[in-house]
């Protein structure tokens, strides 16, 4: 009696934590990056190999405080991409859950001193859906 109570208690755990992690792909609008958002909990990977670039990178996702009190869900992504020269580091902060008409902001540096503007804008979401955490 006591392997069989083992085995049901393993065979519900494991749908269980396979439910934690979600894929969602996105589209920078106005760009050809299309990008693989791997979330678990409050972790998040980001994977592109397409025409545009070359990017993977890692994150979490936060709650964020607004000026004014307001509260607001981010995930904040950081990696490197090629084809930018030398592969300069890079963060980008999207928009979350991850739904169609998010906003995202990409920043990076070339010398670990300054911070350059890498774009922003809205995304589409592809594949998946994010219902949040």
């Amino acid at each position: 009696m006591k392997a069989k109570l083992i085995v049901l208690v393993l065979f519900i755990a494991v749908p269980a934590h396979a439910k934690q992690i979600k894929t969602v792909t996105i589209a920078l609008d106005g760009t050809c990056n299309v990008i693989q958002l791997t979330i678990n909990k409050n972790k998040i990977a980001a994977l592109e190999n397409d025409a545009c670039a070359t990017l993977k990178g890692v994150g979490e996702i936060l709650k964020v405080k607004l000026p004014g009190g307001a509260l607001t869900q981010m995930a904040i992504v950081g990696g490197a991409q090629d084809p930018s020269p030398a592969s300069y580091p890079w963060i980008t902060d999207f928009e979350s859950p991850f739904v169609t008409g998010g906003h995202w902001t990409r920043i990076y540096s070339k010398d670990g001193q300054t911070v350059h503007d890498g774009g922003s804008g809205t995304y589409t979401v592809l594949d998946g859906s994010d219902p949040g955490p």
